[in-house]
Parts: C-alpha cells; sequence; structure tokens
C-alpha cells in the first residue's frame, strides 16, 4: 500500500529551507542569459524556468494566506513579471522572505487546495521546499553549476515524489501511468542506510520504506549517498554524472525513470 510519509522536517525548518533555496535558485539564474537552455526540462529555457518558479510562489503564497478551497487562476500571477532580463533575479530573491514567513506562520491545519488528499495548509511547506529545491537544480544545471541537495532534504524528497506520484500534478494532464506487472524499484541511500522498495502493479506503483533484504529480489537496484540517488531519480543527473550504482534489469531501471520523470 501507498503510505503518506511523514514529513521529516518541521514546519520551520521546511519554511527557512525555502527561503534559502529561492537565494540559491535567484543567483543561479543570475549566472545564465534569458535564452539558456535548461537541460534537465527539455524545451525549457532560463526565462521559462524563473517565469515557472516565480509565478508558483506567488501562487501558493496566496492559496495559504487566504486558505482558498479552490485552485487559484494561475496566471494572474505572472502580472509582475520584469520587463529585462536583469531583473529576473530580483524579481525571484523578493518572495523569500513572504514565502517563506506565510508558511511559518500558517495554522497546519486551516483549510488550503491542493492536488492531492491533503487539502490543508500543512502539505505547502514540504511542497515548496522540493519544489523550488529542484528547480534551484536545474537553474544551476543551465549555469553549468554541479547541484548538491542535503541527505535529511533528499530523504524526504524521494518520500514525496513517490506519494506525489499517485495524483495528477496541476502541470500535468494526469498521474503517472506506472503499471506493471510485478516489477520493482530497490533505491538504498548508503549514507543515511534508508532504503525504498517501489513495485508495479496492475493497477499502479506501491511502495514503502524496507531493508536491504528486499535488495536481492528487486528487478533493479540503485545506490549511492541520498542526495546522488534524489537527483538520479528525480532525472536531473544521468548515471554518467550522478555518483550512484545501478544494477539488475536496465530496461525496467530506465522504463521506471522516465515514466516517474516530474
Amino acid at each position: 500500500m501507498i503510505t503518506v510519509p511523514a514529513d521529516i522536517l518541521d514546519q520551520d525548518r521546511y519554511s527557512d529551507t525555502v527561503a534559502a533555496e529561492i537565494l540559491m535558485l535567484a543567483e543561479a539564474i543570475r549566472r545564465t542569459d534569458a535564452d539558456t537552455p535548461v537541460p534537465s526540462c527539455p524545451g525549457w529555457t532560463a526565462r521559462t524556468l524563473a517565469t515557472h518558479i516565480g509565478m508558483i510562489h506567488r501562487w501558493v503564497r496566496q492559496t495559504v494566506r487566504d486558505s482558498a478551497r479552490e485552485p487559484l487562476e494561475f496566471s494572474q500571477f505572472g502580472r509582475d513579471l520584469p520587463q529585462e532580463w536583469s531583473g529576473f533575479g530580483d524579481w525571484l530573491d523578493s518572495m523569500s522572505e513572504p514565502l517563506s514567513e506565510t508558511l511559518r506562520s500558517a495554522d497546519p491545519d486551516a483549510p488550503a487546495w491542493s492536488f492531492t488528499d491533503i487539502q490543508q495548509a500543512r502539505f505547502w511547506p514540504r511542497r515548496m521546499l522540493h519544489e523550488t529545491m529542484i528547480h534551484r537544480v536545474d537553474a544551476e544545471l543551465a549555469a553549468g553549476i554541479r547541484p548538491r541537495t542535503e541527505a535529511d532534504a533528499a530523504v524526504d524528497g524521494l518520500d514525496e515524489l513517490l506519494y506525489l506520484l499517485s495524483y495528477t500534478h496541476p502541470f500535468r494532464s494526469a498521474p503517472a501511468d506506472l503499471r506493471g506487472h510485478g516489477e520493482t524499484i530497490h533505491i538504498h541511500a548508503t549514507d543515511v542506510d534508508v532504503h525504498w522498495q517501489i513495485t508495479m502493479t496492475p493497477d499502479g506503483h506501491t511502495w514503502e520504506r524496507s531493508d536491504a533484504d528486499t535488495a536481492r529480489k528487486a528487478s533493479a537496484v540503485i545506490r549511492g549517498h541520498a542526495g546522488e540517488v534524489h537527483l538520479f531519480q528525480y532525472n536531473r543527473l544521468s548515471d554518467q554524472v550522478a555518483d550512484v550504482e545501478c544494477t539488475g534489469d536496465g530496461t525496467v531501471l530506465a522504463d521506471w525513470l522516465t515514466r516517474s520523470a516530474l
């Protein structure tokens, strides 16, 4: 069964880290040109990326602040886009404190729309950390910077990703098709000794925290430090770049990575 994961970080830590990630994102954007391709987001430029994540920050802040019970019209949050590319770093920066403070001060039990079964404000600090972190990584890749993520945030990010994959993302028309016939993927974060076991069934994917024993029967296994397997699973670093070891059925693994991509 799919388990809704317990958040590893607390509300203050999520909020603080969101602020720090926004500042790193803005700095990476300042190191690019508007038309710089984003290699981890095919078809996107640095301008596309910066516009997307900056609008999301504003959208989520108002969703949480207003306890919105329905999705807000997204396009309205691009009305203050800078006219010149040189202003985009500051435009992103300007949401670091407001978004962080809104997330920190929100009553976790207050209503707030989300695209999952968690229709409370508690959903958004965690989501904003991982949304911002992954797009910070995208910006760093575009800027030619080798990205890193901290182990605890990486473990939490993998938990969250496996949970989210069962839901229709607001920027994707349907949940990922992760059906299968019992194929299994085992992920081992070796530096913190955390294991995940993912199974593709005819009804969709299931996952659980597991142990080393389940790796022996897995169709494919990914091993490496948490930050590396996190970015590899998110399709931000290939196995040629990430410091990971992949064993087992390469076809099953490649298919999983393609279909689970966000």
